[in-house]
């Protein structure tokens, strides 16, 4: 009964740092539950966002390619769907403005957030909602946008939008993204044929079949393309979907190395804490020894 006591005792008169080590211990276990929960649920959202657009595989970048070039592609074994489309660098005032000219909307389709719903053959473009907020832009507002050779014209805003290849925005030029600076939307080809005076498709958009070799089908679309070909990239390296996944991959990092610290520091505290009560113990115990206390006595009155 003595011992447990004292036991007891001893932790009472070192309450501060028994406490630091629970509140360090519980920290470490907060964050590990917390970023590994958060990140898993990031991950999921980001998966269901990808289906729910329907986002593509491979990205092919061409020089004007044709209804014919897209067909011979989605004849390819391991192919599921080809798509193709513009994408201009269009500019409003000071703004810069990425705008998917789309050859219909299978592929990486805009997820809308209000307004209507993007219809092939639409009038208009639907609008970055991030723009559209930084700019105090509406729908039903116009917007005046121009090409780097001058050609001009004025689109009703149809709807705000958000892009699953733009989760993280590799458009902006510095650090952080301005979305009052940069943006992105889409337009139908007809809507963009007759405001600007373009034509042609300059990217192909693949998905392929669950199990299929995207490197392979990546070099059988060069071939028939030919000169034509410009470059390529998967899903895994594109901007926006590898930085997506980096940061959550990131974000289950943080979930295993800071709770390990967490824990290191708590170690030392009670290292720390331990000694100095067995240090504190073994004067005392000298001191009542040599004035004649027997050692049960002293571990009594200690």
């Amino acid at each position: 009964m003595i011992l447990p006591q004292k036991m007891f005792r001893d932790i009472w008169h070192a309450k501060a740092q028994f406490l630091t080590i629970i509140i360090i211990v519980a920290c470490g276990i907060f964050t590990f539950v917390g970023a590994i929960t958060v990140g898993g649920r990031l991950e999921k959202s980001v998966s269901r966002f990808y289906d729910a657009t329907r986002i593509n595989d491979i990205w092919i970048n061409v020089q004007n390619a044709s209804d014919t070039d897209l067909d011979a592609i989605k004849q390819l074994p391991g192919v599921e769907e080809v798509q193709g489309r513009a994408v201009l660098k269009m500019f409003s005032g000071n703004r810069s403005v990425d705008v998917f000219v789309l050859n219909g909307n299978k592929l990486s389709r805009p997820y809308r957030v209000q307004g209507q719903p993007y219809q092939a053959g639409g009038e208009g473009i639907w609008l970055d909602r991030e723009f559209a907020a930084a700019n105090a832009l509406k729908v039903g507002d116009t917007l005046d946008l121009s090409l780097a050779s001058g050609r001009s014209g004025r689109v009703v805003i149809q709807g705000l939008v958000l892009s699953p290849e733009k989760l993280i925005d590799t458009s902006s030029e510095t650090l952080s993204t301005r979305h009052d600076l940069y943006g992105y939307g889409y337009m139908d080809k007809q809507a963009a044929s007759e405001s600007f005076r373009v034509s042609g498709m300059n990217q192909i958009m693949l998905k392929i079949k669950q199990g299929a070799d995207g490197q392979a089908l990546i070099r059988q679309a060069e071939n028939l393309l030919g000169g034509k070909y410009l470059d390529s990239m998967t899903h895994e390296e594109h901007p926006s979907t590898a930085g997506a996944a980096n940061q959550i991959a990131q974000f289950k990092t943080v979930g295993y190395v800071t709770p390990v610290l967490f824990f290191s520091l708590a170690v030392l505290v009670m290292v720390s804490t331990m000694s100095r009560l067995i240090a504190n113990q073994r004067t005392q115990i000298g001191t009542m020894m040599s004035l004649g206390f027997s050692p049960g006595r002293s571990a009594g009155i200690i």
